[in-house]
């Protein structure tokens, strides 16, 4: 270019957008004996898998100006899925009734984005040049999933007659983003006022799953009933990135009269590398009967979220040189988030007048675990001047040399985990209620972060600064809650009552340097 500037830029922005819904409806009326079900089901899959590149391999290039390899990635992934399903029977009749909804939603992200210059040397110059500008290596991505599931079922019998009513809600949510984000300079020459090379990363994931399920049953007469609910949330999210700026190989790089910035980042102070996952699973069951008869209702909460995000981020120059007339500077940066909320509960409710015994349990589960672990690293090894040893392979001017690691990371989880049964029974009989909530719940903060300079010679007419810096902050709140009744009116009452809370708790934060 003889007078102006060379920029070779490679671009994508993806976005997908799907839904689906699957609703299904069973309507009976009037008497009669049999199997009725009501069945919706949705399921959404997307999957992004690309490779963006922005090179200069084996050729030089000189301009007047600016040289410029920009590669970039901005992917969206926007999925919602439905299951509802509704059974309604009205009549007298014996049978099995089942209103099933599911919804799941799978989606992953995974793209390479690739800026670098390799192989690049002139026969008595360098290989790529920016005589009056900037030399910029840039890999960019911004990557986001938002999705959302929601499976709910509802049953309803209303009359007299033995049936078996069933209800279940699931909605299941797997995320995943695994993305590779390069910007390096290799086995080359590069001359400029300012060199950049720079790789950013940033990755969100926004889910919710719901699981609802729904059973009502209202007997008269002789009858006996059993009433199942079950609903379940599940929320598997990942988020695993390589995120890295290099300058090896036996390069040779120069900012004539400016800085050498060389920066790896996942995630920004105002963009943090985010999972908000939230899991609801909620079951309800009524049975109330008047007449000669048993009934019992049955109802499992349960929430599943397991959240992940395991990045690398590494700045480094090796086995190279490196000569700013400003500043050089390599840093690695890191700011992660997890954000999880998780709900279970259970609801059962037994109302017999009559003789016959009334039952009702409720069962809540939560299960979460959040994990960071990230390995965040900005180093120079190896850099010395192999022509002659008594000169330094990283030079500055003024602005000084810095070697800096930063991490940032927060995890935010709050559980609730409510199981309440009452069972009530006039007449002669038994009331029994049973209670149970489960809570289980892990979080763990696991990074290693380092900053250093090792068989290196560094020369600054400016501050050498090396450090590494974490800070963590780890938050978990919950409260779990079982309670059951059962009471008997009659001349010689039974009842029996039993709740159980178990509730496990394990917080960690470690760190390596």
């Amino acid at each position: 270019s003889g007078s102006g500037s060379v920029k070779l830029t490679a671009s994508d922005r993806s976005t997908i957008d799907a839904d689906a819904a699957g609703i299904g409806i069973m309507l009976k009326f009037g008497q009669g004996s049999g199997a009725n079900a009501g069945l919706g089901i949705g399921v959404a899959l997307n999957d992004i898998q690309n490779g963006i590149s922005a090179v200069v391999e084996d050729s030089t290039v000189s301009a007047y100006q600016d040289v410029s390899l920009i590669a970039e990635s901005i992917t969206t992934v926007n999925a919602l899925s439905i299951g509802g399903a509704v059974n309604g029977v009205i009549g007298k009749g014996d049978g099995f009734n089942l209103a099933g909804g599911g919804a799941g939603t799978k989606n992953l992200i995974k793209n390479t984005i690739d800026a670098h210059i390799k192989n690049s040397e002139g026969q008595s110059g360098p290989g790529v040049e920016a005589k009056n500008g900037t030399v910029t290596v840039s890999a960019t991505d911004d990557s986001t999933i938002v999705s959302d599931a929601g499976g709910v079922g509802v049953s309803v019998k209303i009359g007299g007659g033995n049936a078996l009513n069933l209800a279940i809600g699931i909605g299941v949510a797997v995320n995943d983003i695994a993305n590779n984000i390069y910007a390096t300079v290799d086995h080359s020459v590069v001359v400029g006022d300012d060199v950049e090379i720079t790789a950013h990363s940033g990755s969100s994931i926004d889910t919710l799953s719901i699981g609802a399920a729904g059973a009502l049953n209202i007997s008269t007469g002789k009858s006996n009933s059993l009433d199942l609910g079950v609903g379940a949330a599940v929320s598997y999210n990942h988020i695993e990135n390589t995120v890295e700026a290099v300058i090896k190989g036996g390069s040779d790089v120069t900012a004539d009269s400016g800085d050498i910035t060389v920066s790896a980042t996942d995630g920004s102070d105002t963009d943090r590398t985010l999972i908000n996952a939230d899991a609801g699973g909620v079951a309800i069951s009524i049975a109330i009967g008047v007449g000669k008869g048993s009934r019992a209702a049955i109802t499992a909460g349960v929430a599943v979220s397991e959240n992940t995000v395991r990045n690398t981020v590494k700045s480094y120059i090796e086995n190279s040189k490196a000569d700013a007339k400003g500043a050089l500077s390599v840093t690695a940066t890191s700011d992660a988030k997890i954000d999880s909320y998780s709900l279970g509960a259970a609801g059962s409710l037994t109302v017999s007048v009559g003789s016959g015994a009334s039952g009702a349990v409720g069962v809540a589960y939560v299960g979460t675990k959040n994990v960071v672990e990230n390995t965040v690293k900005a180093y120079i090894s190896g850099s010395v001047d192999e022509t002659d040893d008594t000169k330094p392979g990283i030079q500055a001017g003024s602005g000084g040399i810095t070697v800096k690691a930063d991490d940032f990371t927060e995890v935010l989880a709050e559980w609730v985990g409510v199981s309440v049964s009452v069972a009530l029974g006039v007449g002669k009989g038994t009331a029994i209620a049973g209670s149970v909530t489960v809570v289980l719940a892990e979080n763990t903060i696991d990074n290693e972060v380092a900053a250093y300079a090792k068989d290196s010679k560094l020369d600054s007419d400016g501050a050498i600064t090396v450090e590494a810096i974490s800070d963590h902050n780890l938050e978990a709140t919950g409260v779990g809650v079982s309670a059951s009744l059962a009471i008997q009116v009659s001349k010689v009452p039974i009842s029996l009552s039993v709740s159980a809370l178990v509730v496990s708790t394990t917080n960690t934060c470690l760190l390596y340097t």
